[in-house]
């Protein structure tokens, strides 16, 4: 299994993938590294390859009878065709237990004694976020945003295109479309920003998050945790996410700079927000991106109502997470908090807003992200006012963990971030000379090897 990003077996993979693309005659550079994103994928579970395949193959055919066809009229069928398949095969993997669960205890609610039977489905990995993709090419063509590709071989490499193909970071073909076709030479292979990528992403998942991982397993086993270690568990989890998922985000940006495709980035130091809308500016920045063209735009443009556009958008970003209700719940706690801040700006005005110390704003917004992950982890209700009552209850039980992994990780993220976004430049570190860099690259390693041989643990977005 090819898709952990720091693992022997994928650094061989990439490595010669790397080697062969470069020696790889031009006009066969695309197709091989269709084939190689065919294995990345089919080393997980080459049963599934056939669901990558034929929303792929169906989307591009759409795409070039929707620009073919003369009146929209007629080019709705073609748009509806990849919807229906594309949100079919999602729905049915992602979400078919969940929608007949709920349907059974229904009828079972109504007296009926009826079940349909749950089936036991493995959530192929990274379905999500193809399958946003997908929708993103045919819709662009029928606003007439973008020209379909007539290359299947760059259409089909745009979907599946391995670095971002697990976890993201969701692209749309606009971007990254024109890149893929593009004549490329490893003269314009930015190395040095790729490797920053790579080893930063990868100091984020296998010392920062996997640290965290082990705070939060900790807590959670502990049979009765004081408020001050249940309000640790929150922050560690919190930043456990975070490292982890921007490390993967990271790792697959800098994977993709060696081929000379530029991926979105997809975190933008979140910490630093001001605002719900800001947090989500800064925080899976491809996927609230992606909610807000396809879903939150045109709602407002057909509603004229903000409101009513965020009461669908926000909800959905949090079920597009999984089936469960937690998700939904947590999309709408985020709906609730952004109608909160908007009253609060109503009230008080924009100009009084604004005069309100950020670092204020920041520490406020911090913890209104970081609590409402409570409700995105756990799996119950319960679960989330337990904790809740246990931070806020004052409980003082004798308490018996080591924090080191914790401070660590906080602190090196509060300083390290709070440099770069200051000097407002994420790559500012790889501008310094040689020798700062190579400090920089040294302290990463020693930070790491002083939290010692952590669990491996799986990415926690490879559920999503």
């Amino acid at each position: 299994m090819l898709i952990f990003f720091y693992k022997k077996p994928f650094l061989l993979f990439f490595l010669s993938t790397f080697v062969l693309f470069w020696i790889t005659p031009t006009r066969f550079k695309n197709s091989f590294l269709l084939f190689a994103s065919y294995v990345f994928y089919g080393s997980w579970n080459i049963k599934y390859l056939a669901l990558l395949f034929i929303p792929t193959l169906i989307d591009y055919f759409c795409g070039i009878k929707i620009v073919e066809t003369e009146t929209k009229k007629k080019k709705w069928p073609y748009l509806l065709i990849s919807i229906i398949v594309n949100l079919t095969s999602l729905g049915f993997f992602k979400y078919y237990n969940f929608f007949i669960s709920s349907f059974n205890y229904l009828l079972e609610f109504l007296g009926f004694r009826f079940n349909i039977e749950i089936l036991n489905i493995v959530l192929p990995i990274g379905i999500s976020f193809y399958t946003f993709q997908n929708l993103s090419y045919t819709i662009d063509i029928y606003k007439g945003r973008l020209k379909p590709t007539y290359s299947f071989i760059d259409f089909a490499l745009f979907v599946s295109f391995f670095p971002q193909l697990i976890a993201g970071p969701i692209q749309r073909a606009i971007s990254l479309l024109p890149q893929i076709e593009k004549k490329k030479t490893i003269r314009d292979v930015n190395f040095k920003e790729g490797t920053y990528f790579f080893i930063y992403g990868l100091f984020l998942k296998v010392a920062l998050a996997d640290s965290m991982n082990m705070m939060v397993e900790t807590i959670a086993n502990l049979k009765e945790p004081s408020s001050f270690e249940m309000l640790i568990g929150v922050y560690a989890y919190f930043l456990q996410i975070y490292c982890d998922f921007s490390g993967y985000s990271s790792m697959a940006v800098g994977i993709a700079r060696f081929f000379d495709i530029h991926l979105s980035l997809n975190f933008n130091l979140p910490f630093f927000s001001v605002s719900p809308s800001d947090f989500w500016n800064r925080w899976h920045i491809t996927l609230s991106s992606w909610v807000k063209t396809y879903i939150f735009t045109p709602l407002l443009l057909r509603t004229k109502s903000p409101y009513i556009a965020a009461f669908i958008a926000l909800p959905v970003m949090g079920f597009w997470h999984g089936p469960t209700l937690n998700f939904l719940l947590w999309g709408v706690y985020w709906l609730i908090l952004s109608f909160f801040y908007q009253g609060v700006i109503a009230i008080i005005g924009r100009d009084r807003f604004n005069r309100i110390p950020k670092f204020l704003l920041i520490f406020i917004m911090f913890n209104f992200a970081a609590f409402g992950l409570i409700i995105f982890k756990t799996e119950t209700l319960a679960e989330a006012k337990y904790i809740i009552l246990r931070i806020i209850g004052g409980y003082n039980t004798e308490t018996v963990l080591n924090y080191n992994y914790f401070l660590i990780g906080f602190f090196f993220i509060l300083i390290y971030e709070t440099f770069l976004y200051y000097k407002k430049d994420l790559l500012f570190m790889i501008k310094k000379n040689f020798f700062k860099q190579a400090l920089f690259y040294f302290l990463l390693y020693t930070v790491y090897l002083h939290l010692g041989d952590l669990k491996e643990v799986r990415f926690i977005y490879f559920q999503f």
